[in-house]
């Protein structure tokens, strides 16, 4: 993502009317060398023999934590209730789909669905009406 913005932020340089040069020549340099300039060098110093890998490691712990199976906690700390647990994911739950429905407000596509389900509803009620006072005339 940081690479993808430093991209877009050169090629701004380079569109933009300037008095240097060196916009240009940051934006007509290959890729390899922007992505080079952005990254740390290696060092002699620096091993990449690990013993534990962390992001599984973390992933595993955050999965324990969403299922409620942490099995170490420090002392004093209570494992959360299920009720705590429900309460906290209903208003996750409940946050995402308020946030889906703002995005969804901003959609004309939205609007127009909800404006054919109104006029679609509106139709049937009617036609339905109709038909009760259609049979009711032959009683």
């Amino acid at each position: 993502m940081l690479a993808l913005l430093a991209y877009q932020a050169t090629l701004t340089l380079a569109l933009t009317p300037s008095t240097s040069l060196r916009p240009a020549l940051v934006a007509a340099a290959p890729r390899s060398a922007r992505v080079a300039t952005c990254s740390m060098a290696a060092s002699e110093e620096d091993s990449t023999d690990y013993s534990t890998d962390w992001d599984s490691a973390w992933r595993t712990e955050l999965r324990r934590r969403e299922q409620g199976l942490v099995t170490w906690r420090p002392e004093g700390m209570e494992p959360v209730s299920t009720e705590v647990l429900l309460k906290a994911r209903a208003a996750t739950a409940t946050d995402e789909a308020a946030v889906q429905l703002q995005e969804w407000n901003r959609d004309w596509r939205f609007w127009a669905g909800i404006i054919a389900v109104l006029s679609v509803t509106s139709a049937v009620a009617t036609k339905l009406n109709e038909a009760s006072e259609a049979t009711a005339y032959l009683i």
